[in-house]
Protein backbone atom coordinates (compact mmCIF):
# COMPACT_ATOMS: atom_id res chain seq x y z
CA UNK A 1 0.00 0.00 0.00
CA UNK A 2 1.09 3.39 -0.89
CA UNK A 3 0.58 6.93 1.04
CA UNK A 4 -2.12 9.01 -0.32
CA UNK A 5 -1.45 12.99 0.00
CA UNK A 6 -4.60 14.24 2.82
CA UNK A 7 -4.08 18.09 1.80
CA UNK A 8 -2.72 20.81 4.20
CA UNK A 9 0.65 18.76 4.34
CA UNK A 10 -0.62 14.93 5.84
CA UNK A 11 -0.95 12.20 4.02
CA UNK A 12 -2.93 9.25 5.13
CA UNK A 13 -1.42 5.30 4.88
CA UNK A 14 -3.02 1.87 5.32
CA UNK A 15 -0.85 0.05 8.15
CA UNK A 16 -0.82 -2.82 10.09
CA UNK A 17 1.13 -3.99 13.21
CA UNK A 18 1.65 -6.19 16.06
CA UNK A 19 1.53 -6.11 19.96
CA UNK A 20 3.19 -8.66 21.63
CA UNK A 21 2.68 -9.10 25.51
CA UNK A 22 2.75 -10.97 29.04
CA UNK A 23 -0.48 -10.42 31.14
CA UNK A 24 -1.05 -11.18 34.14
CA UNK A 25 -4.77 -11.74 35.50
CA UNK A 26 -7.22 -14.49 36.82
CA UNK A 27 -4.16 -16.43 38.72
CA UNK A 28 -2.30 -17.26 35.11
CA UNK A 29 0.03 -15.31 33.25
CA UNK A 30 -0.11 -15.52 29.50
CA UNK A 31 1.68 -14.33 26.29
CA UNK A 32 -0.74 -12.22 23.57
CA UNK A 33 -0.39 -10.97 20.54
CA UNK A 34 -2.65 -8.20 19.34
CA UNK A 35 -2.75 -7.76 15.58
CA UNK A 36 -4.24 -4.39 14.22
CA UNK A 37 -4.82 -2.71 10.81
CA UNK A 38 -5.54 1.22 10.45
CA UNK A 39 -5.07 3.75 8.36
CA UNK A 40 -2.54 6.17 10.04
CA UNK A 41 -2.39 10.32 8.61
CA UNK A 42 1.05 11.87 10.00
CA UNK A 43 0.54 15.46 9.40
CA UNK A 44 3.85 18.25 9.62
CA UNK A 45 2.89 20.79 12.79
CA UNK A 46 5.81 23.32 12.49
CA UNK A 47 9.48 21.26 11.09
CA UNK A 48 8.06 17.84 12.76
CA UNK A 49 6.32 15.39 11.64
CA UNK A 50 2.56 14.20 14.08
CA UNK A 51 0.61 11.54 13.66
CA UNK A 52 -2.38 13.51 13.32
CA UNK A 53 -5.10 10.62 13.37
CA UNK A 54 -5.38 6.74 13.41
CA UNK A 55 -8.58 5.37 12.20
CA UNK A 56 -8.72 1.75 13.51
CA UNK A 57 -10.45 -1.23 11.72
CA UNK A 58 -9.82 -4.33 13.33
CA UNK A 59 -7.89 -5.85 16.01
CA UNK A 60 -7.42 -9.69 16.33
CA UNK A 61 -5.85 -11.18 20.03
CA UNK A 62 -4.35 -14.34 20.05
CA UNK A 63 -3.40 -16.05 23.16
CA UNK A 64 0.61 -17.51 22.71
CA UNK A 65 1.03 -19.77 25.81
CA UNK A 66 -0.37 -20.10 29.19
CA UNK A 67 0.77 -20.99 32.35
CA UNK A 68 -0.17 -21.41 36.25
CA UNK A 69 1.28 -19.10 38.98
Amino acid sequence: PSAVDAGNGSFTYPCQWVVTARVRHWQHIHDRQNKYVGILTIRVEGDRWKIGELELLSEEREILSWRST
